[in-house]
């Protein structure tokens, strides 16, 4: 997966053809990411949402660039377990008092765990939906690392509702007994701020295998813009 912060297509389309190739054949354990996969694309004046069940490397990628302010978000799915198709390719989009929500998620979490913490069946979800679930409705995000078993990194972008502010964030947490390059995040700054996991720093050249910080940190905030009309009578 790959979040990528700033507003230069050129730059942005050189990390999506890296995705399609480390989905294709993962450079740290030779398997393939062809269980769906999904973007969200932020400008001010507009969001582009998509999300498939067939492998990224087997599509067209419908995306439209220009060089302008944006906040991307890719992932490309391998599901270990349950569900697979269309609705449940990440990124996963939800709405509430406070905002629109997109989250990706790479890891392992206790799917049952969670749910009955939340008061919830588990059945017919995955783990990552009832991660997103949780966190936009507590914003705990240090519990949710009591139910990871492998890892949990994420990318998550929250519009409020009233400032009209997107923020990209991401987090790295990775289980001790799971601490290994594969469950790593990197970070780019040249030509915007692009941050991405290990398949894609081990398998492009050009790509910084400099480590996420610790912490839900930011990466960037664009205005989106929007306007109110009254009913005419």
């Amino acid at each position: 997966m790959l979040a990528y912060f700033g507003s230069s297509s050129r730059r942005l389309n050189e990390l999506i053809s890296c995705l399609k190739l480390s989905s294709e054949k993962d450079p740290l354990n030779g398997a393939s990411h062809d269980s769906g996969w999904g973007y969200v694309l932020i400008k001010k004046d507009s969001i582009s949402y998509y999300r498939s069940g067939k492998p990224i490397f087997k599509e067209t990628i419908p995306v439209f660039l220009d060089d302008e302010d944006m906040i991307a978000i890719f992932h490309a799915r391998k599901a270990t377990t349950g569900l697979v198709g269309s609705q449940f390719s990440h990124p996963y989009m939800e709405t509430n008092e406070s905002g629109t929500h997109f989250f990706a998620h790479n890891g392992t979490i206790n799917k049952r765990r969670l749910a009955q913490k939340m008061g919830i069946e588990d059945q017919g979800f995955v783990d990552s939906e009832l991660a997103f679930k949780y966190l936009i409705n507590t914003g705990d995000i240090e519990t949710l690392k009591d139910y990871t078993e492998t890892a949990l990194n994420l990318f998550y972008v929250k519009i409020d509702r009233y400032t009209q502010e997107a923020e990209l964030r991401y987090l790295n947490y990775v289980a001790p007994h799971h601490d290994r390059p594969y469950y790593h995040l990197y970070i780019d700054t040249s030509d915007g701020i692009a941050v991405y996991s290990s398949s894609l720093a081990y398998l492009c050249k050009d790509l910084s295998r400099e480590r996420v910080g610790k912490g839900f940190n930011s990466i960037g905030k664009i205005k989106v813009n929007n306007s109110e009309r009254e009913i005419a009578v």
